[in-house]
């Protein structure tokens, strides 16, 4: 199966509803005379139990008809990456949710890969889906969620950017995972671009001093030409300086001095992960692996203890026999 075609179709349809919400509309209103109770019986598909049954498809499309058509997700790779991280771990684990086994959140996942502060980022989750439409029918009718939290995300007008991810899951056959954000500046781009402009402005220079020199040769040899010649050089020169300036003064997507920001966000950021790494080994280093585990789950949250806030570190062994061990750790 060609998942990175079915990632294409997700990002494409999802800009399709974006720019025009009622495409969403017939495929719902199809599915309405199809419910018995809680249970949709599609023609040559499976049952499907609702929590809510028809009357959650029914609020999808009165929603769909109110609301405003915005711009399209641009394609992040950075985000890509992110979503890939997660939708890898959790379809090889056969587990769901938006915590990794490893304890990581959505926002330490992106900034693994880059910088999305200050702005919001967020997430979405697929299971079982295998199309670009089924993915989206699926989110923004969003069952069983009060706040309808997946359909608020394909909908946020904050949200500029978008990765997205397919792929295999031991439970439930397909995952896809979207990863979202407003801004993004993937790591090291930013001294890439200075590196680039230093060649650039390099070549202009050259170029400049080879249009000097012809210019000085041309009056050695004919001094009509040189003036005719001469003028259409010196044109030239000043439409190769304004542009490549242009280049110089503004970035494809941020400011100068939101890109200076960026940069200082990213060696925090870089200094940050190294510091958990290390935290990271000394804490593994306690760990005590028992004889026939076969596999190690890591769980992390916040307790409070003395009014102190402290770091849980779970370590939860399964074993050869089935049966689990765990060891905590306070940090």
């Amino acid at each position: 199966m060609d998942f990175e075609k079915i990632a294409q179709e997700v990002f494409e349809y999802q800009n399709q509803l974006r720019i025009d919400p009622t495409i969403g509309i017939p495929p719902l209103e199809a599915r309405l005379k199809y419910f018995k109770g809680n249970i949709l019986h599609m023609p040559g598909q499976k049952p499907l139990q609702y929590k809510e049954g028809a009357a959650c498809v029914q609020e999808c499309i009165d929603f769909l008809k109110t609301q405003p058509p915005l711009p399209p997700f641009q394609y992040e790779k950075g985000l890509e990456l992110s979503a890939r991280d997660h939708g890898i771990d959790l379809g090889k684990n056969g587990t769901n949710g938006h915590t990794g086994t490893d304890g990581s959140n959505v926002s330490k996942r992106i900034s693994r890969y880059g910088l999305w502060k200050p702005g919001p980022a967020g997430q979405n989750i697929s299971y079982g889906k295998v199309t670009g439409q089924e993915v989206l029918l699926q989110l923004i009718v969003d069952d069983g969620k009060p706040d309808r939290g997946h359909r608020h995300n394909v909908f946020d007008k904050d949200y500029k950017l978008v990765g997205v991810y397919v792929g295999e899951h031991s439970k439930f056959k397909y995952i896809t995972v979207m990863d979202y954000s407003k801004k993004f500046l993937m790591k090291g781009q930013k001294k890439q671009t200075k590196q680039k402009q230093e060649q650039q402005e390099n070549e202009l220079i050259d170029e400049v001093e080879k249009v000097n020199l012809e210019d000085q040769e041309q009056e050695d040899t004919d001094q009509n030409v040189q003036i005719k010649e001469g003028n259409a050089q010196g044109d030239d020169c000043i439409e190769v300086g304004a542009v490549e300036q242009t280049d110089f003064q503004q970035e494809p997507q941020f400011q100068q001095k939101e890109e200076d920001q960026l940069e200082q966000q990213e060696e925090q950021q870089e200094q940050q992960d190294q510091e958990e790494t290390n935290n990271d080994k000394q804490t593994q280093s306690k760990v005590v692996k028992p004889a026939g585990c076969i596999k190690i789950v890591k769980k992390i949250k916040i307790v409070t203890q003395n009014g102190v806030k402290l770091k849980q570190i779970t370590y939860v062994f399964k074993m050869k026999d089935g049966t689990e061990q765990s060891q905590i750790i306070l940090e």
